[in-house]
């Protein structure tokens, strides 16, 4: 049985500054106290082989849909009933709209490649997305575009693919596929049940300014690879928690990282490591990583703040 170590060690050259000087005027951040500590070991990260995949998916079925007051579909795979959005083929597919009490659901062999182009999904008895089968599901945020995903604090557990016994879904953005995140535009997701976002294989974040706000861990998978972005992670457990056996590797190369956890804010079953970016970690009574193995910060900038209940 692998034992999970916790490391708070400092590597690089970071200056150690009072943290009324770092945020002076940010009430939301007064009473955190500078720590330091280390970080994770080399892993490969998920984006180079999800690059050629998505080209592929794009040269397949391509499907529009607008759900405004009325459903406007243009193209196939995907059709509308009982406030539920499935796609049951694999291809591109362009979402904007709203869907209130209801939810998109993917099942299909193939890849899925979702364009957010304005979309805002609100779920009262589950998930607001549920891949529950694809080959890999790929998320654009379109442009400037500003798409939401909320579920709700209890779960209905109905339907053939929704299990009370092994509670899943339980997650905002739910997905038994890889994901890979990548566009410009913004994708907020609040997670009232349990986690922001979570998934049964790897999540690679490449792109988008992504901000979870979950009563669980803001993101629950296997192997997390960010490359560029601004993700925000606001979580009631761990930030990122990556904790499969022989495939739980965290590796940031890139983007701005903010992570605001009671518990830990990265927790890796194997590594974590960091080459590039700037990452910013706040805890209440967890650590900045807690990793199997010692964490590994090659590049990049890394903060970690002890948050206290009695700001100065």
């Amino acid at each position: 049985m692998l034992k999970k170590l916790t490391y708070f060690l400092l590597s690089g050259t970071l200056t150690v500054t009072t943290v009324t000087a770092l945020f002076a005027g940010c009430s939301d951040n007064s009473g955190r106290e500078k720590e330091s500590f280390v970080s994770p070991r080399n892993v490969s990260a998920l984006s180079d082989t999800n690059g050629e995949r998505a080209k592929d998916t794009e040269e397949k079925n391509s499907c529009t849909v607008n759900i405004d007051g009325e459903i406007d579909i243009t193209g196939e795979g995907a059709w509308f009933e009982g406030n539920i959005l499935t796609i049951s083929e694999g291809g591109e597919y362009r979402l904007s709209g709203n869907i209130v009490d209801g939810c998109v659901y993917i099942e299909t062999d193939e890849d899925v490649k979702l364009i957010l182009d304005g979309l805002n999904v609100y779920n009262s008895e589950g998930a607001a997305v549920y891949c529950y089968k694809a080959k890999n599901l790929y998320i654009e945020l379109a442009g400037d575009r500003e798409n939401f995903f909320s579920d709700c604090a209890e779960y209905t557990f109905e339907g053939k693919n929704e299990s009370a016994e092994e509670n899943e879904p339980d997650a905002a953005l739910y997905s038994n596929s890889d994901i890979t995140f990548g566009g410009s535009g913004v994708l907020k997701i609040n997670g009232s049940y349990g986690s922001g976002i979570r998934c049964g294989g790897g999540i690679s974040l490449n792109g988008g300014t992504i901000t979870v706000n979950a009563v669980g861990h803001g993101i629950k998978g296997g192997p997390v690879s960010i490359t560029d972005g601004n993700v925000t992670l606001t979580a009631g457990k761990n930030g990122i928690y990556s904790q499969e056996e022989d495939k739980g590797e965290v590796v940031i190369s890139g983007g701005k990282i903010t992570v605001d956890s009671s518990e830990d804010c990265i927790s890796s079953a194997e590594g974590i490591t960091v080459t590039g970016g700037t990452v910013t970690l706040f805890s209440e009574e967890g650590e900045g990583f807690s990793a199997v193995e010692e964490p590994n910060i090659e590049g990049g900038k890394v903060d970690f703040f002890r948050k206290t209940e009695n700001a100065a």
